[in-house]
């Protein structure tokens, strides 16, 4: 499994990446993953670790802007954390920090929780 999924909440989940990098090799088998999380109307927030990934591709990133747009379609939202600093470097340096924008990224889990029950 590339991903671990927890619910830690009624209509709240955890999904931890366990792998290193979310790139073209592995987006579309995540994704597969995800959809059982995403497709579920009832499921309208989740936290998404990054403790363990290393490099995010584009592919990656179009991950996540699907999971935020199917997530606003049903007025939900979600929250990354963990990110690395090496990684924030990165996008910042290949100049998609007004992508990053429009994520909700934070250090850790209980300020993500308490941006996502708001």
């Amino acid at each position: 499994m590339l991903i671990e999924k927890k619910e830690i909440a009624r209509n709240q989940y955890l999904v931890k990446f366990q792998c290193n990098n979310i790139d073209y090799a592995n987006a579309n088998d995540i994704s597969i993953q995800m959809e059982s999380i995403l497709d579920n109307r009832q499921i309208d927030r989740i936290m998404f670790d990054l403790s363990n990934v290393e490099f995010i591709g584009s592919s990656g990133l179009l991950l996540f802007l699907n999971a935020k747009r199917k997530l606003e379609t049903k007025n939900g939202k979600f929250a990354i954390i963990n990110v690395k600093q090496e990684l924030i470097q990165t996008l910042t340096t290949f100049n998609i920090p007004e992508l990053m924008k429009s994520f909700k990224i934070f250090d850790n889990f209980k300020e993500a929780e308490k941006f996502l029950n708001e």
